[in-house]
């Protein structure tokens, strides 16, 4: 037996439902769609920003790209850890 959405014994959901069920079916639904509407667009944003922070290219030199501060942190760590084993 098929059940319609205009049965009186059928599940109905979202904005056919007038009842309680309805109603917080609804409201959960807003709540979803608001706050990952949010997310995406911050998701988006923020995307763009760190990877304008990130992707910096500075002048240097050829031979001083192993220099920098990311670098020589982990080399020390590389190196302490090797020391260690």
């Amino acid at each position: 037996m098929c059940q319609h959405a205009s049965d009186k014994n059928g599940l109905q959901v979202g904005l056919v439902n007038r009842d309680t069920t309805g109603e917080v079916i609804f409201s959960l639904f807003a709540i979803i769609e608001i706050s990952l509407t949010l997310s995406w667009i911050t998701a988006i944003s923020v995307t763009q920003l760190m990877g304008h922070y990130f992707c910096v290219t500075e002048n240097r030199p050829p031979g001083d790209v192993y220099s920098g501060v990311l670098f020589r942190g982990y080399a020390w760590l590389l190196h302490g850890t090797i020391r260690v084993r």
